[in-house]
């Protein structure tokens, strides 16, 4: 029977199971069983084609060459985007796939080592989405020029609106900074609450938790759509004004893989806004209720590796496109990349620029 001071059924009821940490002793046990046999399975698969992304595009374009993924530039710190963001998500599937092994063989004991090990994949991936935004924001070039020399300043083809390098850097640290400490501290606060028996403080600390994330993701959502969708305009603009030719379906592909990248990041982060905003305040109604915690556990564990595994397809399409059609990247040939990166050198968003030239690797080099 439940005790009146001891509230265990708020977070181990035999009547339910809290499938983000337990799946046994609980009714019910053998739907979240195969839910993360399931996620184990896509996880892991989803990361082998994700390694050998990281593989081509990191590795090789990269560190074989001795450039860093992430650069300093007076200050200023300007990461590669593409490559940032496949190395973050690819971290997180395999610590998300080793966590499902984890709770499928019965979970840690501990509460806190739970927690902290539920949080850093995820925080892998909203890093990894952090710095490929920022890294196209960098990209967004104020002024075009084209094989001609003639300069144009980019606002009289497209209306867009730029930060300053200074202001980018400063937000990228706090949209870093920012999560990591806010959500591991209530991840350790949840963990040491539940430890302690005090379960109605560790729902208190576990709500907040994910109303915080529930806010970081409507930030870096709205940051990648607004920011993103500028850049594509641009590089739209570039091909409409013929800046392109002679590489169009290179340059189709690398708007295609952009727009793909940025589609995922922003259904990611939108839907998991919403779906944490809500398991923040309804958690324990919500997983008394099976088809609501089925369709909110279907979202949490495979939205995520399903969304992922397309767009790393498509990126390895298009490295094997760039090989055989014999392109040279970005990388290889100037010593940067990422997505429309070649245009974050020291004097990024202050002097006149070329349009990117972006190669279905997601690199760039200049017309």
């Amino acid at each position: 029977m439940t005790s009146s001071l001891v509230r265990w059924d708020l977070f181990y009821s035999a009547e339910w199971c809290d499938w983000r940490f337990r799946i046994y002793d609980c009714e019910n046990s053998s739907i979240w069983v195969g839910f993360y046999i399931t996620y184990i399975v896509v996880s892991f698969v989803s990361f082998l084609i994700g390694l050998y992304v990281c593989y081509k595009k990191v590795y090789q374009n990269l560190w074989k060459k001795k450039l860093s993924v992430i650069e300093f530039n007076e200050g200023i710190l300007r990461p590669k985007a593409t490559e940032a963001w496949v190395i973050g998500s690819t971290i997180f599937l395999f610590g998300r796939g080793l966590y499902g092994i984890v709770v499928l063989s019965g979970g840690f004991k501990n509460s806190i080592v739970t927690e902290l090990f539920h949080e850093w994949p995820w925080c892998a991936i909203y890093i990894g989405g952090v710095l490929l935004t920022m890294g196209l924001i960098h990209a967004t070039p104020r002024n075009i020029t084209d094989s001609k020399g003639a300069s144009a300043n980019i606002t009289q083809i497209v209306e867009i609106s730029l930060p300053s390098p200074r202001t980018i850097n400063t937000l990228t640290y706090i949209y870093i900074i920012s999560p990591l400490v806010l959500h591991h501290l209530f991840a350790i606060l949840d963990g040491q609450a539940r430890d302690a028996g005090n379960f109605e403080q560790a729902q208190v600390y576990n709500m907040i938790h994910y109303l915080a994330w529930a806010v970081h993701d409507v930030a870096l959502c709205a940051l990648a759509a607004i920011y993103g969708l500028q850049l594509v305009r641009i590089l739209r603009a570039a091909q409409a004004m013929k800046l392109t030719e002679g590489r169009n379906e290179a340059f189709k592909r690398a708007i295609t893989t952009l727009i793909i990248t940025l589609s995922v990041i922003v259904f990611l982060t939108s839907g998991f806004a919403a779906v944490l905003f809500f398991y923040g305040i309804f958690r324990e109604r919500i997983q008394t209720i099976l088809g609501v915690s089925i369709l909110i556990a279907f979202f949490w564990l495979l939205s995520a590796p399903l969304s992922l595994a397309p767009l790393y397809l498509y990126m390895t399409y298009s490295i094997n496109k760039s090989t055989e059609s014999g392109t040279t990247t970005g990388t290889g040939t100037t010593g940067r990349s990422g997505t429309a990166h070649s245009m974050s050198g020291s004097k990024s968003q202050a002097g006149t620029k070329s349009i990117p030239r972006t190669s279905e690797h997601g690199a760039t080099t200049e017309v």
